[in-house]
């Protein structure tokens, strides 16, 4: 085999490997196989998704019970290297407009502030679709949406609540 055949052989299975990789990343999360699929409708409580643009909505699908949320994480976005969703409960007195009013005022600080317990968190990559399971206590949940790339991190949305039923 000549060389010019090799270098052409190369350029089109890069190029191949280029345009299959660009259809994958276009599809969105990847789809479930019917085990997962039954498991996640018959289980899942809320779904939380990020969608590009630095966006983070949350939808509940059924109430809760046991203190246990079942959440999907779905990331239909790829432009960040991680995804996370905190789980907060807030002390009282205080409700989500101070969790946004905070957020807003300091994007990039992703530390709980001072009236925020801490219950849960999940961290997830790009262009994905996680089920995770949180054993969470009685009341009001909240959400914290972050994003996580090579050269910030920022909360972008908080949501919720969530009522956890024992």
């Amino acid at each position: 085999m000549n060389h010019g055949k090799i270098v052409v052989s190369v350029i089109t299975l890069l190029l191949g490997l280029i345009f299959l990789s660009g259809c994958a990343s276009a599809k969105g999360a990847p789809e479930m196989n019917a085990w997962r699929s039954g498991y996640n409708t018959s289980f899942t409580d809320a779904r939380i998704t990020f969608e590009p643009g630095d966006k983070c909505s949350l939808e509940q699908l059924q109430p809760t019970a046991n203190n246990e949320l079942f959440l999907e994480v779905v990331v239909n976005d790829q432009k960040y290297e991680n995804y996370s969703v905190v789980a907060q409960s807030l002390v009282e007195g205080k409700t989500v407009k101070d969790l946004q009013d905070y957020t807003q005022k300091n994007p990039e600080i992703t530390i709980p502030p001072y009236f925020v317990n801490l219950e849960a968190a999940q961290i997830v990559s790009p262009m994905s679709r996680t089920l995770a399971y949180m054993h969470l206590p009685t009341g009001s949940i909240y959400f914290t949406c972050i994003i996580q790339g090579p050269d910030k991190q920022k909360s972008i949305e908080n949501l919720g609540p969530v009522e956890i039923s024992e």
